[in-house]
């Protein structure tokens, strides 16, 4: 199963506050945000320094939204989603 915008939001909120922006990334949120993107079915972008993963992030949370709401309009799915609470 995809992960959830939730599992997302939790790396967006891990990025932001991880060193200044212009700093090189951290490579433990780098390997999170490619394993989330591989998981979404989504190419993940070249990440160099903070600001690029926040912007990277950013980009899948709408990649998650899209696949949710695309899940929400099969009933299988939107039951799965309910029972894993997302």
């Amino acid at each position: 199963m995809p992960p959830s915008v939730r599992d997302v939001q939790t790396l967006c909120q891990r990025v932001r506050p991880a060193g200044s922006p212009a700093a090189k990334a951290r490579s433990r949120l780098v390997a999170e945000y490619e394993r989330l993107c591989e998981a979404l079915g989504h190419a993940p972008a070249e990440v160099k320094t903070g600001l690029d993963l926040q912007r990277a992030a950013a980009m899948l949370l709408r990649v998650a939204s899209e696949a949710e709401v695309a899940a929400a309009s099969d009933p299988l799915e939107r039951l799965r989603r309910l029972r894993r609470g997302g």
